[in-house]
């Protein structure tokens, strides 16, 4: 399932979301998918309309379009990069550079946040807990061509070379 901001709404969120909720659930029920992966990218434009909400000046009473709606899915991402701080205070990290603008760094921490999330869906929580599902986060450097793995223990993405998908 794809969609803007590679956005999970927590269950009881509202009835907007169950689209979502519903996909996941009959992967993880149905289908009984082995693995779920959260993938962000480079450049993300959901990324920096959240970035821009949260700018000084930023219009509070702009009208609510169905895209300003849905990206209230990605406040607590925002949060919780505000909480981190620039530096990431090891929370979120790329094993082979620097972080390189405040994009990139929230699309990191959304993945992890997207994650938490979709752990809070009683299903996925249950399947992963029965160690027959496996909860993976990613992201695509679009300009480098690399995706990096996130391992959630350390909390840094490692480009994927070979031998990288074994670690995690």
């Amino acid at each position: 399932m794809r969609n803007v901001g590679n956005m999970m709404p927590p269950p009881g969120n509202d009835a907007v979301c169950d689209s979502v909720a519903a996909a996941v659930e009959y992967a993880v029920e149905v289908l009984k998918v082995a693995s779920i992966t959260v993938c962000g990218h480079s450049g993300c434009g959901a990324m920096q309309a959240l970035l821009d909400t949260a700018a000084p000046g930023a219009d509070a009473a702009a009208p609510q379009t169905p895209l300003a709606r849905w990206l209230r899915h990605g406040r607590p991402s925002l949060a919780r990069m505000q909480r981190i701080g620039r530096l990431g205070r090891g929370e979120v990290a790329l094993a082979e550079r620097p972080v390189a603008d405040d994009i990139e760094r929230l699309a990191l921490v959304n993945v992890m946040q997207q994650l938490d999330h979709l752990m809070a869906h009683s299903c996925v929580a249950r399947r992963v807990a029965e160690g027959t599902l496996h909860l993976q986060g990613m992201y695509f450097h679009v300009a480098e061509a690399q995706a990096y793995v996130l391992d959630r223990r350390s909390r840094t993405f490692a480009a994927v070379r070979p031998g990288v998908l074994d670690a995690v």
